[in-house]
Formats: structure tokens, sequence, C-alpha cells
């Protein structure tokens, strides 16, 4: 089965929705994941993670690689891959998730940030 391509809105769209909904944010003491189960049963994805589907993610468990950045994950599934499951090429890809994972680490101290949200917006204005 293949999978559509996503088009860079459809993806940045699809991130703002998780991030309002509350369904970002997943991290461990080492960093960044980009899929994570909480206590409570919940799956959280990272900014990129949110755009896999659960057999990607699966095959991204399955190698080892859930802690892995973005251009590491690149190297093992090939940018074109990774643009078409995504929308997003890897630069585009690592300045958002630095985006993301900045507001959270900011939100862990309890600064808060709106610039995630600014990012979101003005990569939407360009798509």
């Amino acid at each position: 089965m293949e999978i559509k391509a996503r088009t860079k809105r459809e993806a940045l769209e699809h991130i703002k929705a998780e991030f309002e909904a509350g369904r970002l944010g997943a991290s461990d003491m080492m960093g960044c994941l980009y899929e994570k189960q909480q206590a409570d049963g919940t799956v959280k994805h990272c900014a990129v993670g949110c755009l896999f589907t659960p057999e990607q993610h699966q095959w991204i468990q399955s190698h080892g690689l859930n802690g892995n950045g973005i251009y590491s994950l690149a190297n093992y599934v090939g940018e074109q891959n990774l643009k078409h499951m995504t929308g997003m090429g890897v630069a585009e890809l690592g300045s958002l998730q630095r985006e993301h994972d900045r507001y959270f680490d900011f939100k862990r101290v309890g600064v808060k940030s709106d610039s995630f949200v600014k990012c979101l917006e003005q990569e939407l204005l360009k798509a």
C-alpha cells in the first residue's frame, strides 16, 4: 500500500492541530522522542513525530531510532522518502523541531513562550 505524500501545508496544519489538542511533547531524560507512551497510556509525539503513521512509528521503534535526530533518521530512510512522508525537507523539519524543543524546554522550567506557535504560523503563511 502506497502512502499519499503530504503537502507542506497539510503537515503544518496537522502539527498545529496536534499542538492545540495537547498531543505534542514527547521526551525523556535523553531528549525528544518521535513517540512516547505516557504513564496514563496516552501517546505523545514531537512536532516531527506526529507526521508519521503508526506503521512508520513501529519501524522507527524497531530500528532503535526513536530518539535520533531528524538528520540521522533521514540517513536511514532517505531524504526523499522523509519528504514524501512529512511534506517537508530535512532542514525545514530540523528547524521546526528545534522550535518545538525550545518551547517544551521553556515550559519545563516554567517560562511561557509562544515561539513555536509563531514559527508554525509563519511557515503556514509561506506554504
